[in-house]
């Protein structure tokens, strides 16, 4: 390796949240910075439903960043934290809506939407940190200090010090290791639902935060957004029993196509697909990591990812929060890293991001597992509402992965 190297600016390669929050860190700590992101503008997609963010990770990482205050603007807590279970004839395992109502308090995990979050991250940057429709096509290793990225429709760039926080089909990922996240089995169709569609008996039956409606492999998530708004979430498992195969039909057909695979559960989870708006409904097929997989990043010598190019999960609640903290903790061992030299040897560098690698993974692999074990409860052949609420209980109580 070559004994020094002046890395500046560090490139981002994904603008999510993980991305977006290291890229604040390192500004705070004067440490430049370019974040590279495929959609054309912040306002180019919609970045999905709400998300709840938890003390010692999501809300912790706002705090050290200086945005907490910001965020707390959009955030929603108390009713909006509330969690429902139900099954198919809609019978109810689980409601926490009352009590939060009736002033139960906050869980102290805070709702807020993506986008609301996206936003107060990308406006906290310097201006031009993000380079916008740099879709990444290759990135490449030419030397053991300095590593090339293509872009389908931008000249390339190099740098020394790179960082995937680029999700679950991470381009940076392979110069580390070459594992890939497997195909779960399920399958989540994305529905919105504009506030003049959501009528009061939809109201009544999702609450005021969350439902989750779980039965024969099958579920339906329902969940308010700020301004009125619901994000629903049609999933089909592979132990679903389901006489329809069809390929994702066209706008249009897609609504109905969706009841079908519902269609002898009770009349209002219809009524709910129905309310949808037909032409926001899209599929997104699941992928996750075997909790029990590791990779040796020896040969990586100035490349690091966080986030769900890490180490994505099936949606439990934590994925944002991790790449949150992952950020955050990166952020700090960079910052520690220059603040001693400008110029860090390459085996500095290397040993810093391993030891991040140890510290995110440690984090995350309690979470895999339990993420794991919510996707059989949820869809199993033993899983349902019944199974999932049991294991709900069990984890409010405190109990870990191998208990609950």
């Amino acid at each position: 390796m070559p004994s020094s190297s002046h890395v500046d600016p560090i490139a981002i390669v994904g603008g999510g949240p993980g991305g977006l929050l290291l890229a604040r860190y390192l500004q705070l700590h004067n440490l430049t910075c370019v974040v590279y992101e495929g959609e054309g503008s912040s306002a180019n997609r919609n970045q999905g439903g709400t998300l709840d963010l938890h003390e010692e990770t999501g809300l912790q990482a706002l705090r050290e960043t200086s945005l907490l205050e910001n965020a707390q603007k959009k955030m929603r807590s108390g009713p909006a934290e509330a969690m429902k279970t139900m099954d198919k004839t809609g019978k109810v395992w689980f409601d926490e809506n009352e009590d939060l109502q009736l002033g139960g308090g906050s869980k102290g995990r805070p709702e807020i939407d993506r986008t609301d979050l996206r936003n107060i991250l990308f406006d906290s940057l310097a201006p031009d940190t993000v380079k916008w429709d740099h879709r990444v096509s290759e990135v490449k290793a030419l030397s053991p200090d300095t590593y090339e990225i293509s872009f389908t429709s931008q000249p390339p760039v190099r740098t020394s010090l790179l960082i995937g926080a680029d999700g679950a089909f991470s381009r940076v990922r392979p110069l580390i290791h070459s594992t890939q996240p497997a195909y779960t089995g399920v399958t989540m169709y994305d529905l919105q639902i504009s506030p003049s569609n959501l009528t009061s008996s939809l109201k009544t039956l999702i609450g005021n935060g969350t439902c989750i409606v779980l039965s024969d492999g099958k579920g339906l998530f329902p969940q308010m957004n700020s301004g009125g708004r619901c994000r629903v979430y049609a999933a089909i498992s592979a132990h679903a029993k389901i006489s329809n195969e069809e390929p994702w039909p066209e706008a249009g057909q897609r609504r109905q196509w969706l009841i079908k695979l519902y269609e002898d559960w009770d009349e209002r989870y219809k009524e709910l697909i129905m309310a949808a708006d037909e032409e926001t409904a899209a599929p997104r097929r699941i992928y996750a990591f075997d909790p029990e997989s590791k990779w040796d990043a020896s040969g990586a010598t100035g490349v690091t990812i966080i986030g769900d190019a890490a180490h994505v999960m099936a949606p439990s609640g934590e994925g944002v929060n991790l790449a949150l903290a992952d950020a955050l903790d990166l952020g700090k061992a960079l910052s520690n890293l220059f603040s001693k030299s400008e110029s860090p040897s390459r085996k500095q560098i290397h040993d810093t991001l391993r030891d991040f690698e140890k510290t995110m993974m440690g984090r995350a692999h309690p979470e895999m597992e339990i993420s794991e074990r919510m996707l059989d409860k949820f869809y199993g052949p033993d899983g349902g509402a019944e199974a999932f609420t049991e294991m709900l209980k069990l984890m409010m109580q405190g109990a870990g992965p191998g208990q609950a």
